[in-house]
C-alpha cells in the first residue's frame, strides 16, 4: 500500500439511478460483462473490511492482477470496456472500475483511446500502468488517480479528480480541470498543465508535485512546494514566458491535442509509435538548448 493510496482513498454512496444516456449504447458482450462481475465480486470480499469500518490498504497492482486473471485470453475493445461502469453504476464498488477497464486498455491492439462516456459518478484509477505506446484522452467527468503509474500518453480534456499523472513516467497532459491535491505526485515523466488545476483547492491539502522527479511545465502558476520537490523542474508561467521555443511547443500541444482542429488519429501517425516518448524527447532537447 503506497501512501498516495491511503491519502487519495475516499468512501461515498454509490449512485443507483439509471441514466438515460445509457439507452443510447448496446450492452456489453456477455464474456466480458460476466468477466466484470466475477471481478467486482472478488473486489467486494476483498473491500469488506472498509464497511466495517476499517482501514484497509488498497492494493491497485493486486487488483489489476485479477483483472488480467478474469480476463483470460479475451480481447475486447476498448471501446466496450468503457461502458461497464455505465451498464453497473449500481454496484457499490463500481468507482474502481478503472483499474479492469485499463487492464482491457493495455491488452487492446488500439494505441488511441477515448473515454467519453458521461456517468453520474466518474470512476477512479482510469488508465492505471498504461502502456508507453498507448494515448488515452478523457473527455468526460472522471473521479480520482487519473494515468497513475502510466506510461503512455494520457491527456485530460475534461474533468479529473485528485491524483493526476501521479507516479506516471510517461506523459500527462491536463487541458481541462483537476483537483490539486497529490497533482503530479512522484511522478518521474513530463507534466504539462494548460487547464486548471485545483478547482477544488484546499491550501492546507495542497501537494502538487511532491517527491515528483520529472519536469512539471504549467501555465497556470501552481503553489508548488519547491522542498517536496527538490528534484523535479519546475517551469511556471514566469519561465515559461521567458522559452519562447517551449512556450511554443507547449501552446501547440494544446492546440493539438484539444480535438477542435484535426484528427487525433492523424496526430499519432505523424509522431510513431510512442507519442509519450516523442513528447519526451522533443522537451529535453527544447530545455538542454536552454532558450531563456
Amino acid at each position: 500500500m503506497s501512501k498516495l493510496e491511503q491519502m487519495a482513498y475516499k468512501l461515498e454512496p454509490a449512485g443507483h439511478e439509471e441514466q438515460p444516456s445509457k439507452r443510447k449504447y448496446v450492452e456489453p458482450e456477455r464474456k466480458l460483462a460476466t468477466a466484470f462481475e466475477a471481478w467486482l465480486s472478488w473486489l467486494t470480499k476483498e473491500l469488506e473490511p472498509i464497511l466495517n469500518g476499517e482501514q484497509l490498504a488498497l492494493n491497485f497492482e493486486e487488483w489489476y492482477k485479477k483483472a488480467e486473471s478474469m480476463l483470460g485470453d479475451s480481447k475486447p475493445s476498448p471501446a466496450e470496456a468503457n461502458l461497464l461502469p455505465l451498464f453497473y453504476e449500481g454496484h457499490k464498488w463500481v468507482e474502481h472500475a478503472g483499474i479492469f477497464i485499463s487492464a482491457v486498455y493495455n491488452r487492446s491492439p488500439d494505441k488511441l483511446i477515448i473515454f467519453d462516456i458521461e456517468l453520474e459518478k466518474g470512476i477512479r484509477e482510469l488508465g492505471y500502468k498504461l502502456s508507453n505506446n498507448k494515448t488515452l484522452i478523457n473527455t468526460a467527468k472522471l473521479a480520482d488517480d487519473f494515468g497513475i503509474e502510466a506510461e503512455g500518453a494520457i491527456i485530460n480534456c475534461g474533468l479529473a479528480g485528485i491524483g493526476f499523472g501521479a507516479r506516471s513516467s510517461g506523459v500527462a497532459i491536463n487541458l481541462g480541470l483537476t483537483a490539486d491535491y497529490t497533482f503530479a505526485y512522484m511522478a518521474s515523466g513530463i507534466i504539462i498543465n494548460c487547464g486548471t488545476v485545483g478547482f477544488n483547492f484546499r491550501p492546507e491539502w495542497a501537494q502538487i508535485g511532491w517527491y515528483a522527479t520529472g519536469t512539471i511545465i504549467t501555465t497556470q502558476h501552481l503553489p508548488i512546494n519547491m522542498l517536496n520537490a527538490k528534484d523535479a523542474t519546475v517551469i511556471q508561467p514566469i519561465n515559461l514566458e521567458k522559452m519562447p521555443t517551449l512556450s511554443k511547443y507547449v501552446k501547440e500541444l494544446k492546440e493539438i491535442w484539444d480535438g477542435k482542429n484535426t484528427s487525433y488519429n492523424c496526430i499519432l501517425d505523424d509522431w510513431g509509435p510512442e507519442p509519450a516518448k516523442k513528447i519526451q524527447q522533443d522537451i529535453e532537447e527544447i530545455l538542454e538548448r536552454c532558450d531563456v
